[in-house]
Formats: structure tokens, C-alpha cells, sequence
């Protein structure tokens, strides 16, 4: 989804490298949703796999990458994954890249990119936002 909205891994990814500065990635699945089956916007609503979205998350130059796992299946799936992770064919990364391009353009599935719903109370309260 990143690739297409408000894109992380062009605008800002590039900056923070020129200027020696690690990066974290995160909501490598949207973001937590609780109450859906699969916790994800993206998982959910897209043909998308976990797999998938921890191997493209791979190709990018973070220092780390935190994934917010709920419980210990999903941590294990993702250090096999991450064991077992060969560079993406350009194959590979188009068909992830055609998967996510019709859901991403406007943002539907990283919302806090462009919402304030991800944001805990006490930072809301230190940049003076409503905390309703």
C-alpha cells in the first residue's frame, strides 16, 4: 500500500539514509484493527498475505521492523519468513505491487497516514489535539 499513497518507503526513506539516520518500519499491515478476524485493514479488505507484506517490508533499507504481534503463531510465521527471505524477483514484487495497487491509491487501509485514530492519548495531548 505504501508504494502507491503518502509513500514511507520514496519520500521519506531516502532522506533519513542521505543523512546517516536509522529507520524503523512500521504498520507493515495497516495497522492493528481490532474486532476483525485477521487485526489488519489490509490483511481483511485485499488478497494480500502477511507473507507478502513482511517480504516486500524486507526489501526496504530499515534498520527494523516491528510487526505488533498478538500472539506467538503470528511471531513464529514471520521468523520463518524472515529466515527463509531470498531477495524479491522483479516477478515477485510486481505481482505484490499488482495485489495492492487497486486498494492503495487513496489511503482506505493506512489510515494513520491521514488520521489521527492510531495516535495514543498522551501525544494527542502533546501537540494539543482533541482526545475525544
Amino acid at each position: 500500500m505504501d508504494y502507491y499513497f503518502r509513500s514511507f518507503q520514496k519520500e521519506v526513506v531516502p532522506v533519513c539514509l542521505a543523512k546517516d539516520v536509522g529507520v524503523i518500519g512500521m504498520k507493515s499491515l495497516g495497522g492493528s484493527v481490532e474486532g476483525t478476524p485477521k487485526n489488519s485493514m489490509i490483511l481483511e479488505n485485499t488478497d494480500l498475505t502477511a507473507e507478502q507484506c513482511l517480504r516486500f517490508t524486507l526489501e526496504v533499507p530499515v534498520s527494523s521492523i516491528v510487526r505488533g504481534w498478538t500472539n506467538m503463531d503470528q511471531m513464529m510465521a514471520d521468523i520463518r519468513t524472515a529466515r527463509a527471505h531470498t531477495a524479491l524477483t522483479a516477478q515477485e514484487k510486481g505481482e505484490i505491487l499488482a495485489l495492492a495497487e487497486p486498494h492503495a491509491g487513496d489511503g482506505r487501509y493506512e489510515l494513520f497516514k491521514s488520521t489521527r485514530r492510531f495516535d495514543m492519548k498522551i501525544y494527542k495531548e502533546m501537540h494539543g489535539f482533541p482526545t475525544d
